[in-house]
């Protein structure tokens, strides 16, 4: 009899394992269907250019919120690793800050538990939208060289909606302007892209700076107005210019085309000085030009149409 009861108590206990078992089982096969994340979706993903800032938001949706869950975060075109964290919180927030252009990723992929998911940053740098598809998410594939040329039906006219930190900027020594915080006042034109393509004419793509685009700037331009025989300007420069088709092309080409399609053609020095003092179409910081310069455009500009020169005094 005790053999028996021996027997039945073995077998209970062996029944009562298995139950337990199949318990364990069934709860952790249930939480994973149950608990399981349904979606990841990255919210937000913007630079602030002028923050040197870059937030990104990754949303984690799942029916309850009781695990831990660790969100990897990598730049979706390098595939470089920029940074983890794990937390129980629907949103997982990330920041770089400080962080500098070259640094800044054009697009972003969050992965969790072998969930992936990328998104373009907002407001990335202007290289962007230079290869790999990738335009900095503004939905248009542009070319660099032809965003900054003014005769390319993609050129840009709002400079400073990429290149708004000039607008802040500040030397090593705040209380000393930098060249586009003093000059911009100063330069003719009325919109910006007149102001800043008055100076940058020339678009360079210089491969000793790691392909970095630049508009460059001709020391013959500063010359205009730093040069030997303007009024109140610092003189940088020891050379005058005298040559009427060169100051044409470096005053007033860049709004008024180049000379032989000029808008201007035949305008007499007192017309052009008249305009020069209305400041019309921004015109006023050219009052640095002598009357004798004046003549020299005004020549150019009547040698164009084959007409006399102009060598009346104003």
């Amino acid at each position: 009899m005790d053999t028996v009861l021996k027997l039945l108590f073995f077998e209970s206990c062996k029944l009562r394992l298995i139950l337990t078992s199949i318990i364990t089982l069934s709860i952790i096969l249930v939480s994973n269907i149950v608990f399981a994340i349904e979606s990841v979706k990255i919210e937000k993903a913007e630079y602030k250019s002028e923050d040197n800032e870059l937030q990104v938001e990754v949303k984690i949706i799942e029916e309850r919120r009781w695990r831990r869950h660790t969100v990897s975060l990598f730049d979706d075109i390098t595939g470089e690793f920029l940074a983890e964290k794990r937390g129980r919180d629907e949103t997982i927030k990330f920041k770089f800050s400080p962080i500098s252009e070259p640094d800044v990723p054009c697009k972003v992929l969050a992965e969790v538990e072998g969930m992936k998911v990328s998104k373009d940053v907002k407001n990335a740098p202007i290289t962007c939208s230079d290869g790999g598809g990738n335009d900095g998410g503004n939905g248009d594939d542009k070319n660099l060289i032809s965003l900054h040329d003014r005769n390319s039906p993609q050129y840009d006219k709002n400079c400073t909606s990429c290149h708004v930190a000039i607008l802040v900027e500040e030397s090593l020594v705040p209380s000393i302007l930098t060249a586009h915080t003093s000059m911009l006042l100063e330069t003719p034109g009325e919109k910006d892209n007149e102001k800043c393509g008055w100076c940058h004419r020339n678009v360079d793509l210089v491969q000793g700076s790691a392909g970095n685009l630049r508009k460059q700037v001709k020391a013959d331009l500063c010359a205009v107005c730093h040069g030997d025989d303007f009024g109140e300007a610092k003189r940088y420069y020891q050379t005058s210019i005298t040559d009427g088709e060169i100051l044409y092309e470096l005053t007033c080409a860049f709004c008024h085309n180049d000379l032989s399609n000029s808008e201007v053609k035949g305008k007499k020095s007192k017309e052009i000085r008249e305009k020069i003092r209305e400041d019309k179409g921004g015109m006023k910081p050219l009052d640095e030009l002598s009357p004798s310069q004046v003549r020299a455009i005004a020549n150019a500009l009547a040698n164009v149409e084959g007409g006399d020169n102009d060598s009346s005094d104003d």
